[in-house]
């Protein structure tokens, strides 16, 4: 995994020396800022405000220790095993709306404080991607966390994740059910206009996954965020 990552990281010219450790309560405000409008539709819950910013954080936390420079492999198949069992998507050969996604998974690299996935988030020139933020990986990886935000957030404004926002009307089931048009900007994902394709289906799935890290389900903002001063009006 080391060698992989050395070579993604010679690849888009960054070192893991580049990037901070950003403070719990200062990335809190500046995500609390950017899902003022932000629903998004669980199958249990509805997460919004401080519940929302909360797992977004606790992600952060967990995923990369609030690291902007963070970068992992994420093996084949790893994800799906993890969440086995736990009434979440845990196979490749999983359904979705009729269509059996057959191809086999491949590894993800992971970047930046929110650890976003190379095949559907950005383009590393290693691995094939979706690219839904319009960015290269390397973007993920400096202490400007501006674009992060607006990367993790395009997940749920893409009108795929059962959300609500400012760019997209979501649909009714929540994280992991792309029940909208399809694709960064409604047209059908990768696979044009019509419905997304599998693949693009299945990194979506597994983003969403990883984003709702299971460690996080049972945060409350009033405890997660107990040591944190008032966010500045």
């Amino acid at each position: 995994m080391k060698v992989l990552v050395v070579f993604v990281l010679a690849v888009l010219g960054c070192s893991l020396a580049e990037g901070v450790i950003v403070a719990k309560c200062d990335l809190r405000n500046q995500l609390k800022t950017a899902t003022s409008q932000l629903t998004v539709s669980g199958r249990r819950r509805v997460l919004s405000g401080d519940d929302l910013v909360a797992r977004f954080v606790c992600h952060a936390e967990k995923s990369s220790g609030f690291n902007t420079s963070a970068v992992k492999e994420l093996a084949a198949g790893q994800e799906d095993h993890e969440h086995r069992g736990k009434g979440l998507p845990h196979s490749w050969e999983e359904r979705h709306n009729g269509t059996f996604l057959a191809s086999p998974p491949e590894p993800w690299m992971l970047y930046g404080i929110f650890q976003l996935g190379s095949r559907i988030a950005c383009d590393d020139s290693v691995h094939t991607t979706d690219n839904i933020c319009g960015i290269p990986c390397s973007n993920l990886l400096d202490d400007d966390i501006s674009d992060d935000i607006s990367c993790l957030v395009k997940f749920f404004t893409s009108g795929v994740s059962g959300s609500t926002g400012p760019s997209g009307s979501g649909g009714p089931s929540g994280p992991g059910s792309p029940s909208g048009p399809g694709g960064p900007s409604g047209s059908g994902g990768p696979s044009g206009p019509g419905a997304p394709s599998s693949d693009f289906i299945r990194n979506l799935m597994k983003m969403l996954h990883l984003i709702f890290d299971r460690d996080c389900r049972r945060i409350k903002a009033t405890d997660y965020f107990v040591g944190c001063p008032a966010p500045p009006n």
